[in-house]
């Protein structure tokens, strides 16, 4: 018997949990799609920290990602749940049309009536077009050297995520943050114990990396979106191999 695919009161349920969770009061509209898909316009009395204005944002991001992994589990009954900023986000794969490049005018070969001081003499030299200049990479920033104005949210965000993953020996890594907030996270978490934060990666793939110093295996055949009874039984077989 298949597994029934998630609805969009389901959806929203998870949403109001995750959001008492995380502190941060918000009001829900789901409907469904007609590619299936469930839309939900999340409306938020404030902002949410590390997102620029207006913008949904990485903890957004992040947030869509673990409701659709706990909701999704089953392989044959999958529905995306889309999660926009205060109005609903738009279709998935709607891209604008974009316009085929004009074919290059045909090569016209010059004729015995042109002019003989149109053509170039075989003496004269033919002028060689300039090379390409190669764009230079600016140096990466170093942000554990750079001095930024404190965000209290975002540092208190990241501080209990790093304890979280000291706690239960995880490796969590931040993504979509602005140089400037790297360093906010950076100094947030530098005296969490347990783990060790640094900044990695380059260009729009760098994050903020929090590794154990004592990792736990992931169990096997276990998808990602714990809840409090596994968090507790992850504590207890970590406890059985410190023994």
């Amino acid at each position: 018997m298949s597994a029934s695919l998630p609805t969009a009161a389901e959806a929203v349920k998870v949403l109001e949990e995750t959001f008492s969770l995380m502190g941060y009061p918000a009001r829900f509209e789901a409907k469904d799609v007609e590619d299936g898909s469930i839309s939900v316009a999340v409306s938020l009395n404030g902002e949410l920290p590390g997102a620029p204005s207006g913008r949904r944002g990485s903890v957004l991001e992040a947030v869509q990602y673990l409701v659709n992994k706990r909701l999704n589990r089953a392989p044959d009954a999958r529905r995306w749940i889309n999660l926009g900023l205060r109005e609903h986000p738009a279709p998935r794969g709607a891209r604008p049309a974009q316009t085929p490049p004009a074919a290059p005018a045909p090569a016209v070969a010059p004729t015995a009536s042109q002019s003989p001081a149109a053509t170039v003499p075989e003496h004269q030299p033919v002028a060689r077009a300039a090379a390409p200049q190669r764009s230079v990479r600016p140096a990466q920033v170093d942000e554990a050297k750079l001095e930024v104005a404190p965000d209290e949210q975002l540092s208190s965000a990241a501080r209990a995520l790093a304890e979280a993953g000291g706690r239960l020996g995880r490796t969590y890594a931040l993504l979509g943050l602005g140089a400037e907030d790297r360093a906010r996270v950076l100094q947030a978490v530098k005296d969490v114990p347990g783990l060790s934060a640094r900044a990695e990666g380059e260009g729009r793939n760098r994050r903020v990396a929090f590794v154990p110093d004592r990792p736990t295996p992931m169990p096997r055949q276990r998808l990602p979106g714990y809840d409090e009874a596994e968090l507790e039984e992850l504590d207890d077989e970590a406890g059985a191999d410190e023994d």
